[in-house]
């Protein structure tokens, strides 16, 4: 029994001790997760440093880069300022010499470095503008210290015609930048003097050579063309981006002679827009003729103020003033503007004989309950020649977008014709140059007193505010002038002396407002 016992407690004793080690074990084993977890999350907490480290590291080098690049660009900014190029004189070929047809020229110019570094390698002679006279080969600039003098050479080929020819603009350039003054190749080219001899068939006494021919230089005359006037789209004009402008100037023919079969209407430098258009001038235009000059124009997609200019060519040779085309391109104008333009519109006198014949139609669709943006269309479509006018390219898109939420009144739109009918635009008013009609003062002639107890005594009407009101008589409409029936007489003489002319319109709408005329 007492061997039982102690055998129990070794057990008991064994299981206790093995409970404990599981227990330390497993304790053990939590700790060193926990330790692995740290461990990991001191890892991670490391990388997250690497990386910001290598963050910051490229922001400063990109700084760096950045700093240098603009100490680069401050310094060659201050480098391009110190650089100078002043023009002297023509050494070879001076300004209008005559030279011969197709001829290679070596033109030389004298400069002097006027700036205060040396001119450095890489510089160049760059070429810029329009011109005739080509040069044929790349020239070689001097690496002039400051105030030395050099000279710089081109060889130009001059065109295989008669006239006056102007080259590019030359410049130096260093780094893509030009600097200095600039300089250029004018010259007069003209046929070689050939020489002619006396052709005869009689025989030549001995001793005496034959003459020869005198050449006589012919005169040029001058090509001429003189701005008259602008016929339309004056300058500022408002215009919708990408609208067909079609531009008309009058010109004179003020040259010596008419104006040549190629001559013809190009852009000049100076132009925002409508660099590539050309317009050929197809008529004879003599000495003194006045010539309506057109010519078709997309306006810039881009809003602001854009300028187009042009200028006559013949020969490649450009004469005569120069015309433009300067517009502000608004994507919609402002109050002020589209007033502008509205009025501008409407005293078209085309657009007044359409609105005189369309307009009954368009009040009877919208009874109908048609669209105002699908009888615009339908107008257009009728009369093509409306999109012309910048308030139709304007009105018309707005209509468009605007038409899901514009709740047009018949009223409004039968009260806006009415007073279109008052004005002298309209067919039943009276025109601008007619005298207008004077509108006597009414005065209401005073009815006669008859007894009260007279069988054809005039019957009295209920008393209002304590007062009898007798009964209009019938003369009146005899006595009052036609345009005082309804009582407005002065405001009748307002409104004609204003311009407007239709009484007939305006007599309703004088009975509706009460004879407020500023209604």
């Amino acid at each position: 029994t007492k061997k039982a016992a102690k055998e129990a407690k070794n057990a008991d004793v064994k299981k206790a001790e093995k409970k404990e080690a599981k227990k330390t074990e497993k304790k053990e084993a939590k700790t060193a997760k926990k330790e692995a977890k740290k461990a990991k999350k001191e890892a991670k907490k490391a990388e997250k440093e690497a990386i910001k480290a290598e963050k910051e590291a490229k922001k400063a080098d990109k700084e760096a880069k950045k700093e240098a690049r603009k100490a680069e660009k401050l310094f060659k900014k201050e480098f391009l300022s110190k650089l100078n190029c002043r023009f002297l004189k023509d050494v070879t070929v001076p300004d209008e010499q005559e030279v011969e047809l197709g001829s290679k020229l070596e033109k030389i110019w004298l400069v002097k470095n006027d700036g205060k570094v040396a001119w450095p390698e890489g510089i160049k002679l760059v070429k810029f503008g329009k011109g005739t006279v080509e040069s044929v080969q790349d020239c070689q600039v001097p690496l002039l210290q400051p105030g030395e003098d050099g000279r710089i050479v081109v060889t130009c080929e001059v065109p295989n015609r008669v006239g006056k020819f102007k080259s590019q603009n030359y410049s130096l350039s260093f780094d893509g930048k030009k600097f200095g003054d600039r300089f250029w190749i004018v010259v007069r080219a003209t046929k070689k003097a050939a020489k002619a001899e006396v052709k005869s068939k009689s025989k030549i006494p001995q001793g005496k050579a034959p003459r020869k021919a005198a050449l006589k230089p012919k005169k040029t005359k001058n090509l001429g063309a003189h701005f008259v006037k602008d016929l339309n789209f004056p300058d500022d004009s408002v215009v919708a981006p990408g609208q067909v402008i079609e531009k008309e100037w009058l010109i004179k023919n003020s040259g010596e002679v008419s104006w040549p079969k190629d001559t013809k209407l190009v852009s000049i430098e100076g132009s925002t827009f409508g660099v590539d258009v050309t317009v050929e001038i197809k008529e004879l235009v003599q000495v003194g003729d006045i010539y309506k000059l057109r010519v078709r124009l997309v306006a810039p997609t881009k809003t602001g103020k854009h300028t187009a200019k042009f200028m006559l060519s013949s020969n490649g040779q450009t004469f005569g003033h120069k015309y433009w085309v300067n517009v502000c391109v608004s994507k919609f104008p402002n109050k002020t503007q589209l007033m502008e333009l509205a009025k501008e519109f409407v005293s078209d006198p085309s657009v007044v004989g359409i609105l005189q014949s369309e307009l009954p139609f368009i009040l009877k669709d919208l009874r109908n309950g048609k669209k105002l943006v699908t009888i615009v269309d339908a107008l257009v479509k009728k009369e093509p020649h409306l999109m012309d006018h910048t308030f139709m390219v304007f009105i018309r898109p707005f209509l468009h977008s605007a038409e899901s939420f514009m709740n047009m009144q018949l009223e409004i739109a039968i009260g806006m014709y009415s007073i279109w009918a008052m004005t002298p635009f309209s067919p039943g008013a009276t025109q601008k140059d007619e005298k207008k009609a004077e509108v006597p003062e009414w005065k209401p002639k005073a009815p006669e007193k008859k007894p009260v107890n007279d069988e054809k005594a005039t019957p009295m009407k209920p008393k209002v505010n304590g007062k009898y009101q007798e009964k209009q008589l019938e003369d009146v409409e005899s006595v009052k002038p036609v345009v005082d029936d309804f009582g407005y007489p002065m405001q009748v003489k307002t409104l004609m002396d204003m311009g407007f002319q239709n009484l007939e319109a305006i007599k309703p709408l004088l009975i509706k407002h009460k004879g407020n005329t500023q209604a």
